[in-house]
């Protein structure tokens, strides 16, 4: 369309100067046309000028857009020190410092921690660590990280900022061989089977303790772009469904959903996937609230309140929403806690 009205616009240029001084039915001599064609390629000239100052502005003001409301995470630097420590930086993002007003690039707890690490090896995805690392000084975290086979691994790093707004940092590494410090409070960690191209899903996985993690699911393939419930419980190994699942960093258990080839990760709540910090903030702007609790990651259990809204899990078993964006082969590792102890089940599902 545009080369059509390029053509156009030079051809009546040419038209106005071979024929606009004749008389009407007088025929275009020799010097008429010479000079329709001298203003025909001045025409052109302006017109691909034009065009091609257009299409410049248009993409500098495309990117200028783009860096304004395309959100981008900041840079995630992970290292290690030769003690043995984690050292982790999270860099400062041109979306977030745009908007001063709007989001907060201070940190706020988020069920109790700065910071949620998980780490999974790859590309079998054999082991799996949701750890806790402490804060240094600004942006900078540390973590003894406990005993860890060496291998590739894929770093997903969760934060909140002050405003409630949540960032899911990026990075990825060789770890050797780390014979490290023992898991200890809410740090845990899970060695399951590796992950195969052909995996046909599970609906059972057996737990280190001789019981068994659910899920209830409906037969049928699972669809992308579709919001589903995922709803799992715990049988002792007598087959009796468990009924003493407890608080695990203020929710009644975490799930994280990852494609196959890592261009999907959730960490995922009963109340959905959103963060406890920001469910929180929300709550405090609500009529009659005064102040906003901190996500601390005590004594409350979102998903268990049988009185409450947010119903969504019992004291039995723990239930997630959640859509799959795109289809492929996913693994969700499930986490809850019980006698003090943190399980992990893992299911793998394709996604049609």
């Amino acid at each position: 369309m545009p080369s059509a009205m390029a053509i156009a616009i030079v051809s009546i240029f040419g038209a106005a100067r071979r024929e606009g001084q004749l008389e009407p039915g007088q025929p275009s001599g020799p010097p008429e046309k010479r000079a329709a064609r001298i203003a025909m390629a001045i025409a052109l000239g302006i017109v691909l000028g034009l065009l091609s100052l257009g299409g410049w502005w248009w993409k500098v003001a495309a990117a200028e857009r783009a860096q304004q409301m395309i959100y981008k995470p900041p840079q995630l630097l992970a290292s290690l020190l030769p003690s043995g420590k984690m050292l982790l930086r999270v860099g400062e993002s041109a979306w977030h410092t745009r908007r001063p007003e709007a989001v907060s690039t201070k940190l706020i707890l988020d069920h109790g921690h700065l910071m949620h690490l998980f780490l999974i090896r790859v590309p079998q995805m054999d082991r799996f660590y949701h750890l806790h690392p402490t804060e240094e000084k600004g942006g900078v975290f540390v973590d003894d990280l406990p005993p860890i086979p060496a291998g590739h691994y894929q770093i997903f790093a969760d934060v909140v900022r002050e405003s409630g707004f949540p960032d899911t940092l990026v990075a990825e590494m060789d770890i050797p061989e780390i014979h490290g410090q023992p898991l200890a409070g809410d740090d845990s960690a899970a060695i399951v089977p590796a992950l195969a191209p052909d995996a046909p899903g599970n609906i059972e996985f057996l737990l280190p303790d001789g019981a068994r993690m659910v899920w209830e699911r409906q037969p049928g393939p699972l669809r992308a772009n579709q919001l589903l419930w995922f709803r799992f419980h715990v049988q002792d190994a007598d087959g009796i469904t468990a009924t003493d699942l407890e608080p695990y960093m203020g929710m009644s258990g975490h799930a994280e959903f990852v494609r196959s080839d890592l261009s999907v990760f959730a960490h995922v709540h009963p109340d959905g996937s959103a963060s406890m910090a920001a469910v929180e903030l929300a709550e405090a702007s609500l009529p009659g609230k005064t102040s906003a609790p901190t996500a601390s990651g005590g004594n409350s259990m979102p998903g268990m309140d049988m009185g409450g809204t947010r119903a969504s899990s019992q004291l039995n078993g723990v239930a997630f929403p959640y859509g799959f964006p795109k289809p492929g082969l996913y693994r969700v590792f499930v986490q809850v806690k019980r006698v003090g102890r943190v399980e992990t089940g893992v299911f793998d599902t394709w996604v049609k």
